[in-house]
């Protein structure tokens, strides 16, 4: 058709109305030639920008449900420590509950005194009485002061636990740990030392429980 088109023209006379038209009419095939080229183009260009932003989209959402699987588990682990430093943080004890804790401590301070008097009568150093009798000093110091310490963390009718002792209860204990450790071989028996530590710690014990 194009063909015939051109025939006609170039046997017709030359008119520059014509050849306007001509030029015209040959410039929008081309371009409608060309738009229908592009127009494929632009669908695949359009299907491959619809792939990348559905892909946008799932990874989005995906981002979005793991910060907030994230963000829950994290804010039950909160209430979980809350919780539990709430419930830390009474530390008010009932007098069965203050009874029962004096006995455990004083139970693990006479098995502490026990095995210290053991140890410093089987180091063979007494003789060195200066130097002994401080490291009684430190070992009753340390435990006495590590036992009221603990117990001032926790009230009963008001009043910390630690207000039961007595700063000569402390001395009083060394005093036993030295009758022990100095006591003669011909005298002395693990056996008669246990029942003594635990009478007296019994006695202290009893003592501080009536305080409550």
């Amino acid at each position: 058709m194009l063909s015939t088109f051109f025939f006609l023209q170039a046997s017709l006379p030359s008119d520059p109305k014509l050849d306007n038209a001509v030029q015209s009419l040959t410039k929008s095939s081309l371009e409608l030639a060309e738009a229908a080229s592009n127009y494929g183009a632009l669908k695949v260009i359009f299907g491959i920008f619809t792939v990348i932003v559905l892909i946008m989209v799932i990874m989005f959402i995906y981002t979005v449900w793991n910060l907030n699987t994230k963000v829950t588990k994290a804010s039950e682990l909160f209430h979980q420590v809350k919780d539990y430093f709430d419930g830390a943080a009474d530390s008010t004890l009932g007098v069965t509950e203050a009874q029962i804790l004096i006995h455990r401590e004083f139970n693990c301070l006479g098995h502490i005194l026990k095995y210290a008097i053991l140890r410093i009568r089987n180091e063979n150093h007494i003789d060195n009485k200066e130097a002994t009798l401080k490291k009684i000093e430190t070992v009753v110091n340390n435990e006495y002061s590590e036992v009221c310490g603990m117990l001032s963390n926790f009230t009963c009718n008001g009043k910390p636990l630690s207000n039961i002792f007595e700063p000569s209860d402390n001395e009083a204990i060394k005093d036993l740990v030295i009758e022990q450790i100095y006591m003669p071989n011909d005298q002395f028996s693990i056996s008669g030392m246990d029942q003594s530590v635990s009478i007296y710690l019994n006695g202290l014990k009893l003592m501080y429980l009536k305080k409550l």
